[in-house]
């Protein structure tokens, strides 16, 4: 809040509280209705037993079904009931494969582990501690827990390792069970802690010494259990011990008392009757944290079942568990929902039967609520609980505020609790709207912490206990709830709040973007505020600021950090999947070496000690330091003189290195450091370690080439050869595009074995994967003449043996799957690649030999481009051309574009090239394609590609109303650039031409001098903005029209549709072609300046990245009628920023090759004018333009490729920034 808003806001309170009846009395502050406190009406019966709670469901519905694990099987822990409920577990379980009791079961089992534990000698008041996942023994343990009134205390099991020791320091328990060996083998240290406990359970079979195994106890040879004490229960007993998610602080322990879980428990808004016959949840969140044990707790009271569908939370169990055993409930928090609907399986809503979703958040949007609605249920409710109490607000769905589904805000108090607002460090209640701390109480919610902690939290009043949230929420008009954010992550930058949820919420904005805001110190503004992001995949660290400073220079982001800059991989998280704030700012804090003032978390940095009283062993330490500090200076100067090499101006010690150069040259780095320096650096390491210095220290932990055993020159497999276990053809669950269908899988095999068995290949022998063709790759894997998107290189390699290139070309394709792929078409025309196994008989398909060839012949070999010479189902063609004058070989391959593009081209040459000089050399692994193919395919109907569907169908939208600009004009049928002799029409598109000659491979290409490029890139614009300004402004030129159509070529080297907290590898080293085609459709408005018009279109194709993976045939459906002119447009104009091009004269991959030497490079790509753009030098842009002869001209295209130098030579000159757009066009 800002300084000075609180005393106002506590002035006009104080006025409000005097607030009176038409009596004259003074109102409550909750009865006055200026003032933001509620009360919820009170709960009756609150003083019994939990055990009375569960023993009246128990005897009211014994035969229903109460828990089912279905990860557990059906004769899972029989041995604890009776012999008649044995005979029923028995029969069921020849039925059913998965775990499941009762009410009558459950009982009966809890009664004797209760009397067992009794026997032991544990009491009335002890603790019981569960270490347990999402199982049938966390239920059974509960329940026993409340049979001997011990505090049920349920600690997360895989924190097991690094905090079990505290906890059970502090808790001193008489029970301490454990799911299973590993449970046991985490607590092997916890021996001394554990002295005193009594029992020590393990629910596997294997226990120790130590441990008593649960699946050994008898029902036939233990007591029944004792009944409780004569005294009178007045629900005060301690029931359940929760621990805080430790957020923001340490974690702290709420006491739940037998009160707190019937009032917790009640069913605040229950279903109509008849409505649901029965309430069947599933639990997937963690058992330790109040969101599941809330969910348990509702289901047992009223008589529900409970479905685990795994031990911890696993998304297609979940789906899965939806579907087949129609659960009605759940809860969930957006995250979890977004992760549900990417599951292509996902049922549709006549084969689910969810009745009623939790939402459970505090800044949910209406964006959430519809989603969740996709997930088929009838009610999406928001929800809102602490560990304190669950829940304390919600929503009625009668409610005449909710009867549009969704309200903003966490809803209205429920029965049993009671909420207010007040000025921080107060207790003076606030007027409605007006933001302070949220402090809640009542009967849901606990009056402490475990041993006194954190005791000025609580207060109390006339009303009983508060609790003071450290919340920051308002309560409005109608008594709803808003939470602002939490007051200890509040940034205080210059006496001024600035909320870190505000700036989260506005980088939502961003799809696909994860971050969390915290403050650093900050001497001039006391904190800052600074973004912790998972990744740049989504966008740019600059786009991210830009967005933010729409919310005003207070909360502007001071830095953008990702987790890999951090040095880890997730954000620090609790079991219920909250962030926790405070370990995340010590490590920003240690990232910038700064001292965390505001949470005292980090020690001073130690004071340097006299040398005298160093004694030798630091001397020594010392000696070594120096060494090293000198090898990293050394290595430095390696890594800089690399760097001269590549770039005009080499980075700095300390320079961002993503400021100098692209992913090519990044590649070329790499590549140059593996051969002057024998070490391995890989594109994932400069995510976190950007500058040369970091790259030098990490060099220095990894060994040289010459310092590893030298290997028997096997090649390192991709991640997708290492997993195949079998060694037969991919069955029904390896392909992703027959989506289990045994019919649609017969359907591949047989149209893969037709392509294959005049090649003498079968599918049983030489089938490895099958990999799905995304749409927009669909026509250039087929496309409409045998040349098609095909692309040629041409190598001359000298001294080399044919023996020794083929082998080498032979062991380089082993290592690339992709390259061994064959074109196959389904009966309903779908293509996919078929993946063969590597063997003698696919090379002699894939590789021809010629001997004895002049030099003019292997020249018509090169440039041959007959259709009769093209494979349309072979996605690669090998010929190795000896010359019989020179000992000179050329090697000429032939790819089609559906199985590469640059960034995995550029590792193949190299590859090619190391292999061809020594056999033995060992290549890195790489990512494999399949993988990413896979998921286009499998996520193309998820939520996430759903919304970028819908943004391309927004920015297409009344494209038909323009087909006046597109452009070029078609004056022949068909659009394909080079040899159209095997095209269908070429009688018209011959007629076209007038009586010109058909160029074979039409390229021009011009070098401008631009000295102000440098200027654009000081205001933030890219030269690749700059060009493709150029090229919009040059279509409205002419057309005469608004509007600029045209193609641009996106790297994609992002996971398609996956939120960034799901691990996967590094997309950069993706061994296939993840580009795509994003279409634009530019209004250029004449008034506009050039300034602001390059500012947009920075933006925009910004926005355009994040949605590049839209699925193209969804898009076109969703167009409709107007689909068709989407394809009309684009095909005729793309455009690509072609770093490549500074290597036009002296061949694309440089002059460091050790054994290939580019002689040629050609393609037949179908479309109409293809740019390609990238700068050359310092001051240089070149522009390459290849197009269709039969719709353009040679001299018109040079007229034309000249306009456009002229309007990029217009746009950067500074005093034009400042003008209309129309004085150029």
């Amino acid at each position: 809040m800002p300084t000075g808003v609180e005393d106002q806001a506590s002035e006009s309170s104080t006025e409000a509280s005097q607030f009176k009846t038409s009596n004259g009395d003074f109102l409550p502050p909750h009865k006055n209705p200026q003032l933001a406190e509620c009360h919820g009406d009170l709960l009756p019966d609150l003083n019994q037993s939990v055990w009375d709670l569960l023993l009246h469901t128990a005897t009211q519905h014994s035969e229903k079904n109460a828990v089912i694990s279905l990860w557990q099987p059906a004769s899972h822990l029989s041995n604890l009931v009776g012999k008649k409920a044995q005979v029923r577990l028995t029969a069921r379980s020849k039925s059913d494969e998965y775990f499941c009791w009762t009410y009558e079961e459950l009982a009966e089992a809890a009664e004797l582990l209760a009397g067992y534990l009794q026997s032991r000698g544990c009491l009335e008041g002890e603790n019981l501690v569960a270490f347990l996942w999402n199982s049938a023994e966390w239920v059974l343990f509960f329940w026993v827990a409340a049979r001997l009134k011990m505090p049920f205390i349920p600690l997360d099991p895989r924190s097991m390792s690094d905090t079990a020791n505290e906890y059970l320091s502090s808790l001193r328990p008489s029970v301490v069970v454990v799911q299973d060996d590993a449970g046991m083998t985490s607590l092997s240290n916890s021996q001394s802690v554990l002295a005193d406990t009594k029992v020590l359970l393990c629910c596997t079979t294997s226990p120790s010494d130590l441990w008593i195994s649960l699946s050994t106890l008898s029902a036939n040879e233990i007591l029944a259990a004792k009944p409780f004490s004569c005294r009178e229960t007045d629900g005060k007993d301690i029931a359940l011990i929760i621990f805080t998610s430790g957020t923001t602080s340490t974690p702290k322990g709420c006491l739940h008392t037998a009160t707190n879980i019937w009032s917790e428990s009640s069913d605040f808004d229950p279903d109509h009757p008849g409505v649901v016959p029965v309430q069947r949840w599933l639990v997937q969140t963690p058992v330790s944290h109040i969101f599941a044990i809330n969910n348990c707790l509702r289901s047992f009271r009223y008589g529900g079942v409970i479905y685990f569908p795994s031990k911890t939370f696993d998304i297609y169990a979940s789906v899965k568990t939806i579907e087949e055993h129609k659960c009605t409930r759940l809860s969930a928090v957006p995250t979890l929902v977004q992760g549900i609907l990417s599951v292509k399986e996902y049922p549709t809503k006549d084969k689910v039967a969810l009745h009623y979703i939790a939402l459970a958040g505090t800044l949910i949007k209406d964006e959430d609520v519809k989603m969740c609605k996709k997930l088929g249920s009838d009610f999406v409710v928001q929800i809102y609980g602490m560990s304190e109490g669950a829940p304390v607000t919600s929503w009625s769905r009668d409610d005449p505020l909710f009867a549009d589904g969704h309200y903003p805000g966490v809803g209205k108090v429920l029965p049993g609790a009671r909420i207010r607002i007040c000025p921080p460090s107060s207790r003076e209640v606030l007027r409605r709207n007006v933001p302070g701390e949220l402090h809640i109480g009542g009967t849901s919610v606990i009056s402490g912490y475990l041993g006194g902690a954190d005791a000025e939290a609580f207060y109390e009043d006339e009303c009983g206990t508060w609790l003071k949230t450290g919340d920051q929420a308002i309560i409005d008009e109608n008594g709803v709830v808003h939470i602002l954010g939490r007051y200890k992550d509040l940034i205080i930058r210059g006496g001024e709040n600035v909320s870190p949820a505000k700036i989260e919420k506005c980088l939502e904005h961003i799809p696909g973007l994860f971050a969390q805001v915290i403050g650093i110190p900050d001497e001039i503004a006391g904190e800052v505020p600074l973004a912790v992001v998972h990744s740049l995949m989504s966008s740019t660290k600059a786009d991210m600021m830009n967005l933010v400073e729409h919310l005003g220079p207070n909360h502007a982001l001071a830095a953008i950090v990702t987790l890999e800059e951090l040095g880890i991989e997730k954000y620090p998280m609790t079991s219920a999947g909250k962030v926790r704030k405070n370990i995340l700012k010590e490590l920003v804090c240690q990232h910038f070496g700064l001292t965390n003032d505001k949470e005292d978390k980090l020690a001073p940095p130690d004071r340097l000690a006299d040398p005298s009283s160093i004694n030798a062993s630091a001397k020594l330490e010392l000696k070594k330091a120096s060494i090293e500090k000198a090898e990293i200076e050394e290595t430095i100067q390696q890594l800089t003189d690399i760097w001269s090499t590549l770039v005009l101006s080499a980075p700095g010690r300390n320079d961002a290195i993503f400021n100098f150069a692209d992913s090519i040259t990044l590649l070329r780095y790499t590549d140059k450091i593996w051969r002057i320096l024998g070490k391995k650096l890989y594109l994932q390491d400069f995510l976190a370690n950007d500058t040369v210095e970091k790259q030098a220290k990490l060099l220095r932990t990894r060994e040289t080439e010459a310092t590893r055993q030298v290997g028997t020159g096997e090649v390192v497999l991709s991640a997708n050869e290492l997993n195949r276990q079998k060694d037969g053809p991919p069955g029904v669950a390896d392909i992703a595009h027959v989506n289990g269908s045994p019919e649609r899988f017969f359907e591949t095999r047989n149209a893969t074995s037709a392509v294959l068995a005049p090649l003498n290949l079968s599918w049983e022998q030489d089938v490895e994967d099958i990999i799905p063709i995304k749409d927009v790759f669909f026509a250039i894997a087929d496309g409409s003449r045998p040349q098609s998107f095909r692309h040629r290189m041409a190598f001359s390699i000298s001294g080399k043996t044919s023996l020794k290139i083929r082998l080498a070309l032979e062991k380089g394709l082993d290592f690339r799957p992709l390259f061994r792929t064959f074109l196959i078409k389904m009966p309903d025309k779908t293509p996919f690649h078929a993946v063969i196994r590597p063997s003698k008989a696919l090379y002699d398909v894939l590789i021809i030999e010629k001997h004895g060839l002049s030099e003019e012949q292997i020249t018509d070999l090169t440039l041959d481009d007959k259709g009769s010479s093209f494979s349309r189902t072979q996605m690669v063609q090998a010929i190795i051309a000896h010359s019989s004058q020179t000992s000179t070989s050329t090697l000429i391959i032939t790819y089609n574009h559906s199985v590469f593009d640059a960034l995995s081209m550029i590792p193949w040459i190299r590859d090619l090239d190391m292999l061809i000089s020594d056999s033995e050399t060992k290549l890195l692994a790489s990512t494999p394609f399949k993988l990413f193919a896979d998921m286009m395919h499998s996520h193309a109907y998820s939520q996430p590609a759903t919304l970028s569907v819908e943004y391309f169908v927004r920015r297409f939208a009344g494209i038909s109303k323009h087909t006046a600009a597109f452009w070029p004009q078609q004056r022949a049928p068909g659009w394909m650039i080079a040899n159209d002799a095997d095209a269908p029409n070429l009688v018209a598109r011959t007629a076209a031409r007038d009586g010109r000659n058909a160029i074979r491979y039409p390229r021009v290409f011009t070098k401008t001098n631009v000295p102000h490029m440098a200027d654009m890139k000081t205001k933030g614009i890219q030269p690749v903005i700059v060009v493709k300004t150029a090229i919009a402004l040059f279509n409205v030129l002419q057309t005469g029209q608004d509007y600029a159509f045209f193609n641009t070529l996106d790297a994609g080297r992002s996971w398609p549709f996956m939120p960034a907290w799901i691990p996967l590898p590094p997309a950069m080293s993706i061994d296939g072609p993840t580009f795509e085609f994003t279409g634009n459709m530019l209004h250029i408005v004449r008034t506009e300046t050039v300034g602001a018009l390059l500012e947009r279109i920075a933006k925009d194709s910004a926005e355009l990245n994040t949605h590049a993976h839209a699925p193209l045939f969804r898009v076109l459906d969703g167009l409709g009628k107007e689909g068709p002119f989407v394809t009309q447009a684009l095909q005729r104009q793309a455009f690509n920023w072609d770093v490549s091009l500074q290597y036009l004269e002296h061949g694309k991959y440089g002059d460091d090759l050790k054994t290939l030497r580019l002689v040629e490079r050609v393609d037949w790509p179908d479309g109409g004018v293809f740019w390609e753009a990238g700068m050359t030098g310092p001051d240089e842009l070149c522009v390459l333009v290849t197009w269709d002869d039969a719709q353009l001209s040679q001299s018109e295209i040079e007229s034309h490729l000249c306009s456009l130098n002229r309007i990029i030579e217009w746009l950067i000159v500074p005093e034009n920034w400042g003008k209309a757009v129309g004085d150029i066009i």
